[in-house]
């Protein structure tokens, strides 16, 4: 029923892609596609659920034991994963699976410009910041990657053939949105990474702080009394001299 006998076309999906290998090399090779796609699956929940783990800890001030942690976030994790699994049509997931894709692809440069921002920044990483050729590189990868995934959120979006004006208009003023804050993302990567031309603009000047222009990044200029931490450890000094 999935690959019909002739020489039409056939959407790929992850469902499909199993079931061409078990077709091919045998059910071994489907089990072992399932196993591949539920272990890069868990690898990036863990990431996220990991990542909101250690900011509860953070922010709550929240001591747990390890395997409460664990059985805490990895259920809020999977539960809904499980039950979506169980009760679905397993046609509809591949479906979900490419929406979930396309969310992803539209966050990644939420992620990727500010790392390169502040990994490039001396103020905060100091003698560890990015080289030129570092800089170059970690751009021009970045620039690859956001620009492939930028073409298959289109590519998905105008699969969708949905005509309704309301939708058509929801997507450009989001598209817009979107690229506008891209653009604000992109110019304080370049001001963090010390471009005096940009900085010298009134428009950036208005819009990001004096401190961030001069590659300092601080909103906050330094006091000089020292830092919330330098009194911090001070006061742990004299606490272990009485």
């Amino acid at each position: 029923d999935q690959f019909p006998d002739n020489t039409d076309l056939v959407d790929a999906d992850i469902y499909k892609g199993g079931v061409f290998l078990g077709c091919q090399f045998g059910s071994a090779a489907m089990y072992i596609w399932a196993l591949g796609v539920l272990a890069a699956g868990q690898s990036s929940t863990m990431t996220g659920t990991y990542a909101g783990q250690f900011a509860m800890e953070g922010f709550l001030n929240l001591q747990w034991k390890k395997w409460q942690r664990v059985l805490f976030t990895r259920t809020i994790a999977i539960l809904p994963t499980f039950f979506i699994a169980f009760y679905e049509n397993i046609q509809d997931l591949s479906g979900m699976n490419d929406l979930l894709n396309c969310l992803m692809s539209l966050m990644l440069p939420f992620a990727v410009i500010p790392t390169i921002t502040f990994t490039s920044n001396k103020k905060i990483m100091g003698d560890f910041a990015n080289g030129f050729i570092s800089r170059i590189f970690s751009v021009l990868l970045s620039m690859l990657v956001i620009a492939v995934n930028t073409y298959f959120v289109i590519s998905y979006v105008i699969k969708l053939n949905i005509s309704n004006p309301a939708f058509i208009l929801f997507v450009v003023i989001f598209g817009i949105v979107y690229l506008l804050f891209c653009l604000y993302l992109t110019t304080d990567m370049m001001l963090a990474m010390g471009s005096s031309h940009l900085a010298s603009l009134p428009l950036v000047r208005r819009l990001f702080s004096t401190s961030t222009a001069a590659n300092n990044y601080a909103i906050h200029e330094e006091e000089d009394d020292g830092s919330e931490m330098e009194q911090v450890e001070d006061q742990q000094e004299v606490a272990q001299g009485q």
